[in-house]
């Protein structure tokens, strides 16, 4: 007796073959296939910051059966990894790109700021390189993402070897000092000083930004164009042309590199020009400090404290480096002692790093750029100054010892 296929069992199994289909279609929806890198440099200099230029280049395919089409390619925070894996370090900005359709080869170019802390960790891990590492998934379908992780290798070097590269940028006025009061028409000067590895070519320019703007949000005028051939390592300093001081009030002078590409804000400088005789007095100690105590350690979340002054408008954070040895000393302050012998007048020169805060606060964090400017291992000198309505220093801390490590 021949079989026959009854109409209704034929349509349910075509229904449930298209359905096998469909599902089956559904894993090839997309998501990232692969991920190609490359860097330039593909190397840090320990003891200092370096930066890198990464291309991210992420393949894939998204089909027209895709539930999100076009989609959006997406990656996740990057992390510093040592060669095993062990992180490192990271940084929260993440890389996107929308209106992703068909085949795609999509490249992401980014610059990455190494921090010196980073490369320093993997140093002391016994590590010769470490990883720059991201993952990348499409929004294609949102019920499967397999996130594809890739990475840039980064080899650790000593400064000399890294190329041409500015690890160290010093700002101040020609007296030493690093905020001047002066008389209209009064000559002044800046002087940058670089520190830095190889040779090449710096390319930066002098900024001015006068009265008529620095009570608000600052407006930078060029006042020259600098290009200068530095050779062999070590120090370079610049001098910036003369200064404007014929009308009065606040000014701010900068130098800004333009070439090569370095890993810290541009130094600021201000001077204050006026009518009457300035006179340089010294500011009174009279500032209270809370916290920090004398000879503990600087950590992400160690906070600045004093107490406030009568008739400040600002307070500023600065910090000196101590000495140049990478060992502290066993006659170093003793932890928990609150003052030191300093004399905070005998602190001159620009400071290697600090922050500006208005007087409606007397406690602050030093942020990670500032952090960022200080060397794994050194000690600093820190104090706390308190800025008048007519921008001078009214006020000052004592000193105290902080260690970085």
């Amino acid at each position: 007796m021949e079989y026959q296929m009854k109409p209704s069992n034929y349509i349910l199994k075509l229904i449930s073959l298209v359905g096998l289909l469909l599902c089956g279609a559904q894993w090839a929806y997309a998501n990232v296939t692969t991920v190609s890198t490359s860097s330039s440099p593909q190397q840090a200099a320990l003891g200092r910051t370096s930066t890198v230029v990464v291309n991210w280049s992420v393949q894939g395919s998204i089909t027209v059966y895709a539930p999100v089409n076009p989609a959006t390619i997406k990656s996740g925070p990057l992390q510093f990894t040592a060669p095993d894996l062990t992180v490192l370090g990271s940084q929260a900005k993440t890389l996107t790109k929308p209106n992703i359709t068909g085949s795609y080869n999509v490249t992401f170019t980014e610059t990455v700021t190494i921090p010196s802390s980073v490369i320093y960790s993997a140093y002391k891990r016994g590590d010769t390189a470490l990883l720059i590492q991201r993952r990348f998934w499409d929004t294609s379908d949102p019920g499967y993402t397999v996130p594809v992780t890739a990475a840039a290798t980064v080899t650790i070097t000593s400064s000399a070897a890294a190329g041409f590269n500015i690890s160290r940028q010093e700002l101040a006025f020609d007296n030493g000092s690093y905020t001047r009061r002066i008389l209209r028409d009064e000559p002044i000067h800046a002087v940058a000083q670089f520190k830095y590895s190889g040779s090449g070519l710096l390319r930066g320019v002098w900024e001015l930004a006068t009265p008529s703007t620095t009570y608000g949000e600052p407006v930078y005028r060029r006042l020259k164009n600098v290009r200068k051939f530095f050779g062999a390592g070590g120090t370079e300093t610049l001098r910036s042309p003369p200064l404007e001081s014929n009308q009065q009030g606040r000014y701010l002078i900068r130098f800004r590199v333009e070439e090569p590409a370095t890993g810290f804000d541009d130094l600021v400088l201000e001077y204050f020009v006026g009518q009457e005789m300035a006179h340089i007095i010294a500011p009174p100690i009279t500032l209270e400090l809370i916290a920090p105590n004398h000879g503990t350690f600087l950590h992400p979340k160690t906070t600045f404290h004093w107490r406030k002054i009568a008739n400040a408008k600002a307070y500023r954070l600065d910090l000196y480096k101590k000495n140049a040895s990478l060992e502290f000393p066993v006659e170093g302050a003793k932890v928990g002692e609150n003052k030191s012998a300093k004399n905070p007048n005998t602190l001159v020169g620009a400071p290697a790093t600090g922050k500006l805060v208005p007087a409606t606060t007397t406690q602050l964090l030093l942020s990670a750029i500032s952090r960022e400017r200080l060397q794994p291992g050194y000690r600093y000198w820190w104090r706390i100054i308190a800025i008048g309505t007519d921008g001078s220093v009214i006020s000052q801390s004592p000193v105290r010892e902080i260690r970085f490590q």
